[in-house]
């Protein structure tokens, strides 16, 4: 059960094999890729630009916002999709006020917002 994510420090596409135990690293720097958890990374929009254009999976994002009652809630079913699908699909969480820009580049206007790469 593999996903792809991007690694925050050089950038690179790594896949990540869910079913090992540990932490993963990056393969190219060896960075430790902390932001995924449950099989959902938590990327930036222009980390997710770059794994929608060059990763090998299709990716599925949840544009969301810490303060948001209803994404705190749909966050435990989007971790059990993500670990369910794994190897078929890439899950990532974009933080639309960490990365406010999000919002305009990929047309978000309400949250939580699913999309589909």
């Amino acid at each position: 059960m593999k996903t792809y994510t991007i690694c925050p420090e050089c950038s690179a596409i790594n896949g990540v094999d869910l079913t090992r135990e540990g932490r993963p690293l990056c393969g190219s720097c060896k960075a430790p890729l902390e932001h995924i958890r449950g099989g959902v990374s938590a990327l930036s929009a222009s980390q997710l630009g770059k794994l929608v254009e060059n990763g090998p999976l299709p990716v599925v994002v949840d544009f969301w916002a810490p303060w948001c009652a209803p994404c705190k809630a749909f966050a435990p079913v989007f971790e059990a999709a993500a670990r369910d699908l794994a190897g078929e699909l890439s899950f990532v969480r974009v933080d639309t006020e960490a990365n406010p820009f999000a919002g305009d580049v990929y047309r978000v206007q309400a949250i939580p917002t699913l999309a589909l790469f």
